[in-house]
């Protein structure tokens, strides 16, 4: 197993799917119904969350920021994500 983050970006992954399909329920051992938190960050979210960046610089993609952060070892911007 690794023990990575994945992001996935690109065609597909820039809207929330989990919103299309509604609520999501689990269940427990005893039978207790459980909601699941499906969502995810938006690409255009990540600014905000992983660098407190609103509104996000225009000369820059996020993919490039994650690739400086990762180059100078900030791990900190991939775990807020």
């Amino acid at each position: 197993m690794v023990d990575s983050p994945l992001f996935l970006l690109g065609a597909g992954f820039n809207a929330d799917a989990a919103a299309q399909v509604g609520p999501l329920n689990g269940t427990k051992r005893l039978g207790e119904r459980i909601p699941i938190d499906a969502r995810y960050p938006l690409v255009g979210n990540l600014w905000s969350i992983c660098f407190d960046l609103t509104p996000p610089p225009e000369c820059e993609s996020i993919e490039e920021r994650f690739a400086t952060a990762i180059a100078s070892k900030d791990h900190s911007r991939i775990r807020e994500s």
